[in-house]
């Protein structure tokens, strides 16, 4: 009996196939991001937190890469440097402005530029009841921008 089940065993081995694994890697271009606060925002300690946090929340989403170009600012109002943003490769540009509502809390405004269409991609607002609850301006935000391009849904940062 012993020597059937070593017989077995040697046989097995024989014919035994060496798994192998092939790793595929998939590059994808990536739109790149530019975030600035406007000179035009009432509170520009909060406009950089949230900045900050929308800039993060679409690095987290694996969407876009992020890039910052510091001298690049403007009045809300205004339209974008587009030589400026062209020189720089930027594909998205987002404005953000930071006002204190009237109603005691945070009012973000956003403007997202598709610079490759030369056109205003999203224009929006939102706001919250206290200060301290920005991180879901920007949550809301960055989700905001995500669906507008079109990519795969980030809902659950909300």
């Amino acid at each position: 009996m012993r020597y059937i089940l070593i017989l077995s065993i040697l046989i097995l081995n024989m014919f035994a196939i060496d798994a192998t694994m092939e790793i595929v890697k998939k590059t994808t271009n990536l739109p790149i991001v530019s975030i600035s606060i406007a000179k035009n925002s009432q509170n520009k300690v909060l406009g950089k937190k949230i900045k900050a946090l929308i800039a993060e929340d679409l690095a987290v989403s694996s969407h876009f890469h992020i890039r910052d170009i510091p001298n690049l600012t403007q009045l809300f109002e205004d339209v974008p440097k587009l030589s400026l943003l062209r020189e720089n490769n930027i594909d998205i540009y987002a404005v953000l402005q930071v006002q204190n509502s009237s109603f005691g809390g945070l009012l973000l405004n956003i403007k997202v530029y598709d610079i490759n269409g030369n056109e205003l991609i999203v224009n929006d607002s939102f706001k919250t009841i206290k200060d301290n609850r920005y991180p879901f301006l920007s949550h809301r935000a960055a989700i905001a921008i995500n669906h507008k391009l079109n990519a795969p849904s980030i809902d659950w940062m909300d």
